[in-house]
């Protein structure tokens, strides 16, 4: 398509840490101009996988899922707070948000020392990241996406960046 001139650009999306593995394969092997990826304080196999890479291959990243499915936020303390209908706590699904919910917990309680929401530190270390080209948080309304846009102005210090590196 782009050699016949009907696109000019071209990416693709990784659907977890479960194809995680595949995204430097991809990158080796395909043109893209950008690669999406999930990316957040408790799941970080695309900054060791991917992002190097992506970055040295001038290949832009669009980081999904950086507020954790809103586990990084604050707001949950408790799988059981998610109604039968969301996804975060459908039973295929519990195992695995028990884990980042039980990785979320510190890193709200660490954010407190750090003088910011939840919200703006999960956001900013995100977008810290070497490599990372632009996080697409959800928004349920015009207030969350007003908040998360002033992240962009939060710079982290280095104590907590070490902190959280270390958990």
């Amino acid at each position: 398509l782009k050699r016949e001139g009907l696109i000019r650009a071209y990416g693709a999306s990784t659907r977890g840490a479960d194809h995680m593995e595949q995204g430097p394969t991809i990158l080796d092997e395909s043109a893209f101009t950008a690669m999406e990826v999930p990316m957040n304080v408790t799941q970080r196999e695309a900054a060791d996988a991917i992002l190097p890479r992506a970055a040295r291959q001038g290949v832009g990243t669009v980081i999904r899922v950086p507020l954790g499915s809103g586990l990084l936020t604050g707001k949950y303390t408790s799988l059981d707070q998610f109604s039968g209908d969301d996804h975060r706590g459908v039973e295929s699904f519990r195992e695995r948000m028990s884990k980042r919910l039980a990785a979320a917990t510190p890193f709200t309680e660490m954010v407190k020392d750090e003088g910011v929401s939840p919200v703006h530190a999960a956001l900013a270390w995100v977008l810290s990241r070497q490599g990372v080209s632009v996080a697409i948080p959800g928004c349920k309304n015009p207030a969350q996406v007003e908040d998360n846009v002033l992240a962009s102005d939060v710079t982290l210090s280095p104590e907590f960046l070490a902190k959280v590196g270390g958990m």
